[in-house]
């Protein structure tokens, strides 16, 4: 329930009227009519103060003051308690934070305050105040923008940099500037293109102001130089600027001002093209200036000629000129680079070999003028003598002739042998010759006497010839049955040996004694013997003997049968049937298999013909090789067929073979028409293909991560060679060593888990394709270890290159392995090589038919010996594999679109084809011949800063046999490439099976910053910027040849002396230095 305040009261007074007993008696009786007189005290109210419109933690401004003097500061909204009841004043005053000001809508007013009760005020804010953030790009950093803000009120401040303005007053404002100047750099700035309005508000207008250097650019046209030739320039400019550039350069970026370039002369081909004048000077705008330079050639040349002299004579010529100019020489030559004036050619006279020569003119001039074409003097030595070749023949050796030469002068020699006499008078020449006697025969001169006519440079020719007075032997051989053939043998003086196999006269015989001696004849299966068996008949000079001999049956009839089963030349690897193909001029060793039907003794001999085409050019009889006719084949035991070894200048093309078992038919035989292989007794065709020379050149590979270097120089190729010469179809041969190549790339491990193989062999092709060889490489290292991986090698292709260890002997084996895989051979499957020929058509990888080491005669069996493209032991090459290898050869590569197109300027593009995705290697800007590669599945673009394709194509990558780390292809070649591709090219990219690597060019004046020094040892030590260069090709400035593909910004270079040009690439563009290292 409620309770009256005033109840209360009353309540409250009647406990002092107890209190003071009688003396308040009188005032306390009487009820409420006694206290009517009194006033009770008013109860205490509250004011609830509102505050509206501020922002978060912005303090209000807010005073609230009232009866009793009350006083209250406000900064949030509150309540106020316990208020005497009144009138109450409340005030907002004026608020700013963070450089805003807010004002309430109400900024005074009066509430009042009832006793007991609550009163209410409520104070409205809003911001009176704009702001505007301006935002300042493209000046150097602490530059001042130079800026002016305008607004309402007359208000103006500077804008130095990037701010914002608070506590605007709202209205529009406007943005004015002027140009920046820094040092020589002016920066124009973009202002907005209207005024803006600032409203009432925290948020600010946003405002960009974006400054552009003002720049120009510097282009040159040159006159008078060759074509393709740049020559070098220094332009200087404002502030100290200097750059370098040449005459096929735009400079872009130039600061508005004056500049100088300062031309220098060109040397190309030994000339000099200087420029006229030496500086320009040059004012640059902010557009392009195109600067035209002039150039004329201040050198020429001289050509001297000299003829006359033998092939390798010696001549003695020197030309002196201007400046002392002297050169001597020898032969003929060309002098280029020098200063136009007179110029004096004497020549000396030469004696050799009994020959006087003299110049003709001994001395001479020549005006030589400023020209690229030369002066062409001519020297011709002319001889004083002759010469007689006196041909001496007839004679056996030992025994001399006797020819008297006489001529002009009293000249006189006797002459026994074929002579040549020099230094000879010209004139006439009398040639008398005596005969001459020995071991009782006489020899006479044909002719006896004769003259030369001797005329000075020229050879006269003359011949005696001896012979001896001769006789004839007629042989009269009788009663063999129609179609046998006698065997007759006649012998005699100077080693006379012929066969008779019928009636023969021989005519022309040395006089003497002479024997005939008869062998028995096998026909129709029986036995003839000769009466007499043996003979002698003389034969004089001038006359004619006859001899005779007769046959008859002399035994029964036989059972025995001969025959040729198979005939084969083999190289290395051979079918039984003969079919594998050889390589021309490579020797090989041919077996005859002949067979008998039953036991036997018979030891018959074997004819072989082999044939050119139709003509017939050896023959070879080959002894029984044991002494009885073999009843089987047996390829194992070279004693159980007829064999020889025929020279490789016999392995040719057209080459045809026919052989006759028994040809003199002295073994008896039941049927003698199956002696011949073959059987139709027509020669039978040999598959000899011609394959180029097998050019290989060595590589030594040094590598910087461990200092290790592969061991090979001339004096241990062929040891190299032994497998590869024994084993793959290689005839002619020639082997060179290269300069050392330096690798940067991490040591080689034997389970190649850094990769460092692939890397060193992709940098071994690269140098290859650089070099524009068609020549095999074959990159030899040394390795820390003892097994592991020994080699690797492109499989097939165009690459020829490979990768071994210098371990030898068993680098033999991996070099003969290595080039299986360069000629398209893939794995053996055996040992657990990867990638195995899927058509490889024996089990376990064995060679399959008997393979023969023609150098030891060591056969292979096909049961034992494996494949030498697998993983085991021991090997030999598969009659597959040399006939696929004998193709790849004949055929030679086949993925090469275009091959020497002549030296000219490309961009070298490499890398590898990995199953984690493409590798590509930074571009080099060259001077090497174009190589392009066939199409295939990879693409190749080369990308403008924009995204435009400058360049595209597809090609195809080499796969690498016997890496252990995963599959890979690699790729190498030289792209033609024009100035303006190559100063566009931004981005290079190559993409593959969806995934693509990338180079991108760098900064357009980054400097590699070379710094050529020398290490404790002597040696080279290059360092660059790595960081803007990762890649720099090291190459002898005078060779050509290159030396390396350093990376990581160090690389130490077996080098003391010479003059290296260095090429940075920053992935894309190059920048190329000639040093000197002395």
């Amino acid at each position: 329930m409620t309770v009256p305040w005033f109840g209360t009261y009353l309540h409250r007074l009647s406990f002092p009227c107890v209190l003071l007993g009688l003396s308040l008696a009188t005032a306390c009786a009487g009820g409420e009519d006694r206290v009517a007189g009194l006033t009770p005290p008013l109860a205490k109210g509250t004011l609830v103060v509102t505050i509206l419109g501020l922002e978060s933690g912005v303090p209000a401004n807010v005073s609230v003051s009232g009866p009793g003097g009350f006083q209250q500061q406000l900064h949030s909204g509150a309540t106020l308690g316990n208020l005497t009841p009144g009138s109450y004043g409340v005030v907002a005053g004026e608020v700013s934070s963070g450089g805003h000001t807010w004002m309430a809508d109400a900024p005074s007013q009066s509430v009042a305050v009832n006793s007991g009760q609550s009163a209410s005020a409520q104070i409205q804010y809003g911001v009176t105040t704009g702001a505007l953030s301006i935002a300042v790009t493209g000046l150097p950093g602490g530059v001042p923008a130079g800026l002016t803000l305008s607004g309402p009120g007359g208000f103006n401040a500077p804008v130095s940099g990037a701010q914002t303005l608070t506590g605007l007053a709202p209205g529009v404002y406007s943005l004015s500037g002027v140009t920046v100047v820094v040092g020589t750099a002016q920066y124009q700035p973009t202002l907005p293109g209207a005024p803006v309005a600032v409203s009432a508000g925290t948020t600010p207008v946003a405002l960009t102001v974006v400054f552009a250097r003002l720049t120009g650019s510097l282009a040159f046209q040159a006159s008078g130089l060759p074509p393709g030739v740049v020559a070098p320039l220094t332009i200087a400019g404002p502030g100290g600027f200097s750059a370098g550039a040449t005459t096929a350069d735009l400079l872009p970026g130039l600061d508005p001002g004056s500049y100088l370039v300062s031309v220098s002369p060109v040397q190309h081909l030994g000339h000099t093209w200087s420029p006229n004048p030496a500086s320009y000077p040059v004012t640059i705008g902010t557009a392009q200036v195109s600067l035209s330079l002039s150039f004329a050639i201040t050198t020429g040349g001289l050509t001297v000629s000299v003829t006359g002299l033998p092939t390798g004579t010696a001549a003695s010529v020197t030309v002196t000129g201007p400046g002392g100019f002297s050169q001597g020489f020898t032969e003929t030559a060309a002098f280029v680079g020098l200063v136009p004036g007179s110029y004096l050619v004497t020549a000396d006279p030469i004696s050799i070999g009994g020959q006087s020569y003299t110049p003709s003119p001994a001395s001479q001039t020549s005006a030589v003028p400023a020209s690229t074409t030369p002066n062409l003097v001519v020297v011709q030595y002319n001889p004083t003598f002759g010469s007689l070749v006196l041909t001496v023949s007839g004679l056996p050796g030992g025994v001399n002739g006797a020819i008297l030469v006489t001529g002009p002068g009293g000249f006189s020699q006797t002459v026994t042998a074929t002579t040549t006499l020099t230094g000879l008078t010209p004139g006439s020449y009398s040639i008398t010759g005596s005969a001459v006697s020995s071991g009782g025969q006489n020899w006479a001169p044909a002719p006896s006497s004769q003259s030369a006519a001797i005329t000075a440079g020229t050879t006269t020719n003359a011949a005696v010839s001896y012979s001896v007075s001769t006789g004839s032997l007629s042989v009269t051989i009788n009663g063999l049955p129609g179609g046998a053939s006698a065997a007759v043998a006649v012998t005699g003086p100077g080693g006379f040996s012929q066969n008779l196999t019928g009636s023969t006269t021989l005519t022309g015989l040395v006089p003497g004694s002479y024997a005939i001696t008869a062998s028995n004849v096998a026909s129709g299966g029986q036995t003839w013997g000769g009466t007499p068996a043996s003979q002698a008949a003389t034969v004089t000079a001038g006359g004619s003997s006859a001899v005779a001999v007769s046959y008859a049956v002399i035994g029964p009839p036989t059972t025995l049968n001969l025959r040729v089963d198979g005939v084969y030349l083999t190289q290395a690897t051979q079918r039984y049937d003969g079919t594998t193909p050889l390589v021309a001029g490579r020797d090989g060793y041919l077996r005859v298999f002949t067979l008998a039907n039953e036991a036997n003794t018979a030891t018959p001999a074997v004819r072989v013909r082999l044939y050119s085409g139709a003509i017939l050019v050896q023959s070879y009889t080959i002894s029984a090789p044991s002494g009885s006719v073999p009843l089987a084949v047996a390829e194992n035991v070279l004693a159980s067929s007829w064999n020889v070894l025929v020279p490789g200048s016999l392995v040719q093309p057209n080459l045809m073979v026919l052989v006759d078992v028994d040809p003199s038919g002295l073994v008896a035989e039941a049927n003698e028409t199956d002696n011949s292989f073959p059987v139709s007794g027509s020669p039978g065709a040999v598959d000899v293909r011609s394959v180029p020379t097998f050019d290989v050149r060595f590589v030594p590979v040094l590598q910087t991560a461990n200092g290790l270097e592969g061991v090979v120089n001339s004096g241990n190729t062929e040891a190299f060679l032994v497998n590869t010469k024994k084993m793959l179809p290689v005839a002619g041969y020639s082997a060179d060593v290269r300069t050392s190549y330096t690798t940067s790339a991490p040591a080689l491990e034997s389970g190649n888990g850094n990769g460092a193989w692939g890397t060193i062999l992709s940098e071994v092709r690269a140098l290859k394709t650089l070099d524009g060889s068609s020549q095999y490489y074959y990159g030899v290292v040394k390795t820390s270890y003892g097994s592991g991986v020994a080699g690797i090698g492109y499989v097939g292709g165009s690459a020829r290159t490979a990768l071994g260890w210098d371990r030898l002997p068993s680098g033999s084996e991996v070099m003969a392995h290595e080039l299986g895989h360069n000629m398209s051979r893939s794995h053996a499957p055996c040992g657990g090589a990867g990638g195995p020929d899927p058509s490889y058509p024996y089990a376990g990888g064995k060679i399959g038919v008997w393979g023969l080491d023609v150098a030891t005669l060591a056969p292979k069996d096909p049961a034992v010996y494996v494949d030498l493209m697998g993983y085991c032991d021991p090997d030999w090459v598969s009659d597959y594999n040399w006939a696929a290898m004998v193709s790849y050869r004949q055929a030679g590569p086949n993925n090469i679109v275009a091959v020497g197109q002549g030296t000219g300027r490309g961009l070298l593009v490499w890398g590898r084809i990995t199953d984690q995705g493409p590798i590509l290697e930074p571009a080099f800007v060259v001077e090497a011949p174009v190589a392009l590669p066939a199409p295939g599945p990879h693409r190749l673009e080369a990308l403008a800063a924009d995204g435009t394709v400058l360049y595209s194509r597809g090609f195809s990558a080499v796969p690498v046999g016997d890496l252990p780390t995963g599959l890979e292809e690699g790729f190498a070649f030289v792209i033609p490439i024009e100035r303006a591709m190559e100063l566009a090219m931004a981005t290079l990219r190559v993409v593959s099976g969806g995934r693509s690597a990338e180079q991108r060019a760098g900064a357009a004046r980054d400097d590699p910053g070379f710094d050529l020094s020398r290490d404790a040892s002597g040696r080279a030590v290059l360092r660059w910027d790595r960081a803007a260069f990762p890649m720099v090709l090291v190459r002898d400035a005078v060779t050509g040849q290159v030396l390396s593909f350093a990376r990581g910004g160090e690389v130490h270079l077996p080098v003391t002396a010479g003059r290296l040009r260095l090429t940075a690439s920053d992935g894309v563009r190059t920048r190329t230095e000639d040093r000197n290292f002395r």
